[in-house]
């Protein structure tokens, strides 16, 4: 079965509220810390599926839209701040 348009990472994460992107920045810092048993494997699940997480080595990394992603958050925080 092949998958649809709308099946592909880049739709998902388009259509990703921003609980979902807010969490992501918990996630990072449990994986700089070393912590990714405190992760659900849903929440890993997710991530992989759209392509912010990959597993390399038996190790989760960051993808580059998973950087991205944490730059946009990061830069989204700073205007809140500035406000």
């Amino acid at each position: 079965m092949s998958r649809s348009k709308t099946d592909k990472p880049s739709a998902l994460v388009a259509t990703r509220p921003d609980p979902f992107r807010a969490a992501f920045q918990q996630t990072v810092e449990l994986l700089i810390q070393r912590r990714a048993d405190l992760l659900s494997e849903t929440a890993i699940n997710a991530y992989v599926d759209c392509d912010w997480l990959t597993w390399r080595g038996g190790s989760l990394k960051l993808t580059t839209t998973g950087e991205n992603i944490c730059a946009q958050l990061r830069n989204k925080a700073r205007l809140h701040a500035r406000a």
